[in-house]
């Protein structure tokens, strides 16, 4: 399915919204690590949608260590996951201002 295209003041509200959420989120040393369209729910109105982030499932905290999942898997969708993510690297709140560019910027998604 192709991915739809927003014109820009809803595309831009939706992804200030969704930083906001995440700088909350990150205020609290809270990584969500998995956002993507699907995680974003929208309510109201077309023209001026009221964004919500969802799907915290596999958010971690930043003090707890990396290796919360088995060596070599990926947490987190791969379109949408940051390279050092990608690479197993640690990953912090970085990992999160990446992956709303990439929603915002599909073109420019990891694969």
């Amino acid at each position: 399915m192709r991915d739809r295209l927003l014109p820009a003041v809803p595309a831009v509200h939706i992804t200030s919204q969704v930083a906001s959420a995440l700088d909350a989120a990150h205020a609290h040393a809270l990584i969500h690590r998995d956002v993507k369209p699907s995680n974003i729910l929208l309510a109201g109105v077309a023209e001026h949608p009221d964004p919500y982030l969802s799907d915290f499932g596999v958010s971690r905290r930043v003090a707890m260590p990396s290796d919360l999942t088995a060596a070599g898997s990926v947490v987190g969708t791969p379109h949408y996951t940051a390279p050092e993510q990608h690479q197993g690297q640690g990953v912090d709140h970085r990992a999160d201002v990446y992956s709303p560019g990439c929603v915002l910027f599909p073109e420019f998604r990891s694969s």
